[in-house]
């Protein structure tokens, strides 16, 4: 697979990463630089370490993450964008809502990048030695994981601005967002 390949790959798995972070930077309510590095740090991570994941379980599992990821997703980004949704509605102040928690950041990472398990099956090679092959496998990951950073880390920060616009209405809106990548992610498998 060539570099170019990679990086446009990187790019179309960025994009979930980068939706997810647009809607933390909307209901962003306090440092949302601090916000936008933490997202940038954890999608990168794991948009980077699932694809390697996936080369070393190799093509045994392949269909089984193909089938279920989808699913996988569309429940953890529905629920949490559902919640945000009807946080939201309720107006209840007392609640985190956009204050990004661990455990949310780490269910957003994992939700966001399981499409990035099964693609790490396709860097499968039968002509690369287990070196060489890892080596090329971890400098995929790395451009992968580098660029998810950087559109999510922008993603993020385009979000707060965003948030100067759409005004009360942000937190429904990217518990709106949410749950359309999650249908998004739901449809993709089923197709």
């Amino acid at each position: 697979m060539s570099y170019i390949s990679i990086i446009l790959l990187g790019i179309g798995l960025a994009m979930d990463a980068f939706s997810v972070s647009v809607s933390k930077g909307l209901t962003c309510k306090k440092n949302v630089h601090k916000t936008a590095l933490a997202c940038g740090i954890t999608f990168g991570f794991f948009q980077g370490i699932m694809p390697l994941i996936g080369w070393l379980i190799g093509s045994r599992f392949a269909s089984i993450i193909d089938k279920y990821s989808g699913f996988v997703g569309f429940a953890i980004l529905g629920f949490i964008g559902g919640k945000m949704i009807f946080d939201a509605i309720k107006g209840d102040e007392n609640e985190s809502g956009g204050d990004l928690t661990l455990k949310t950041l780490l269910i957003l990472g994992i939700a966001t990048s399981i499409d990035a398990l099964a693609v790490g099956v396709t860097f499968v090679s039968p002509e690369l030695g287990n070196l060489s092959a890892f080596m090329t496998v971890l400098s995929y990951c790395l451009i992968i994981a580098v660029i998810t950073f950087v559109f999510s880390f922008f993603g993020c920060e385009f979000g707060k601005k965003l948030k100067n616009i759409i005004g009360s209405k942000a937190e429904i809106f990217g518990g709106i967002v949410l749950c359309i990548i999650g249908i998004k992610l739901l449809f993709e498998t089923i197709i």
